[in-house]
Parts: C-alpha cells; sequence; structure tokens
C-alpha cells in the first residue's frame, strides 16, 4: 500500500504568525504621547452655561478634544499650554460626537485665574 500525501493546510499559521506584537515600553509609551502636539488634542473651551457653573462652583475648565485622545495626553497637554497640573480630568463623549474632558483643579489653583489669563473667558 501507498502512503497517502499530507499536504500543509493553506490556513495553518506558523509560530511567527501566531505570535501578539509585544507591547510598547513605557519610555516607547511617553514618546508617542509626547508625538502629538497639545493644540492637536485641545480643541476649544465651550462657552455654556454650564461650562461657566462649572468654572465658578467646581473650580473645573470644560475643554472639547480630539476624539481619540485619552485622559493622560490630555492631562499633558492642559499641563504644556497653562502651565497647571490639573489634579483629575474626566472625560465624556457627547450625542453630538465631540469629546469633552472636564479637568478638575486643585484649591491652591483658581479655576477662574486660569481661564482669564488663558482668555478663555
Amino acid at each position: 500500500m501507498t502512503r497517502k500525501q499530507q499536504y500543509k493546510k493553506s490556513l495553518e499559521l506558523t509560530k511567527n504568525e501566531l505570535s501578539t506584537p509585544k507591547a510598547p515600553t513605557p519610555e516607547e509609551r511617553m514618546k508617542q504621547l509626547t508625538a502629538k502636539v497639545p493644540q492637536d488634542i485641545i480643541k476649544f473651551t465651550p462657552k455654556t452655561e454650564k461650562a461657566m457653573r462649572l468654572l465658578e462652583k467646581q473650580n473645573t475648565i470644560v475643554f472639547v478634544c480630539d476624539l481619540k485622545a485619552t485622559k493622560p495626553e490630555i492631562k499633558m497637554a492642559i499641563e504644556q499650554l497653562y502651565s497647571v497640573k490639573p489634579k483629575k480630568v474626566n472625560t465624556a463623549i457627547t450625542f453630538k460626537g465631540e469629546k469633552r474632558a472636564y479637568a478638575i483643579f486643585s484649591k491652591e489653583h483658581s479655576a477662574i485665574e486660569i481661564a482669564s489669563a488663558a482668555d478663555i473667558i
């Protein structure tokens, strides 16, 4: 009896093809974060009643940001543009499809002073 010849299936993957790409190291990740320009991340500040109320009562400035920007990127952009590090950044995507970042500042830094120095209000 002759032996049946075995063929390699075309859909089989080799070991190299199965391996997933390595995650970037922290140094590489920081290079990726700093590659973006802060003006590309933060588009503008809305001048709505709610934004002004948050500015006065909760020491928070509202920014409209790039949809793909992450919280650390937004935090770094605010720090580079306004020379003040926010305590916390919350984000929300509106039904209009824009990303809003709510930058909360510590009690030492007044959001009203930061906004007036940056010509936001």
